[in-house]
């Protein structure tokens, strides 16, 4: 496989996971891969990983409370 050199961002990560309706043990082995982990630390990560753990995936209410919460994009940064 040719390596092209493209490292997908940590929201385009996530929103494959909520896509692929992953859970959290799922979803923290793909952002390994590339590198990234969901962080106690930032809220949204928080919001996602809840959302993931009540098996919620829907990607635009998810952004929509991060919104709410955070008053910035996440996931379409």
């Amino acid at each position: 496989m040719k390596d092209t050199g493209y490292k997908p961002g940590k929201s385009t990560i996530l929103c494959l996971c909520l896509a692929l309706e992953l859970n959290n043990k799922e979803t923290e082995e793909m952002l390994n891969i590339a590198g990234y982990s969901l962080s106690g630390d930032i809220i949204a990560d928080k919001i996602v990983s809840y959302c993931i753990s009540k098996q919620y995936y829907d990607v635009y209410d998810i952004e929509n409370l991060i919104l709410e919460k955070t008053g910035g994009a996440y996931l379409y940064s």
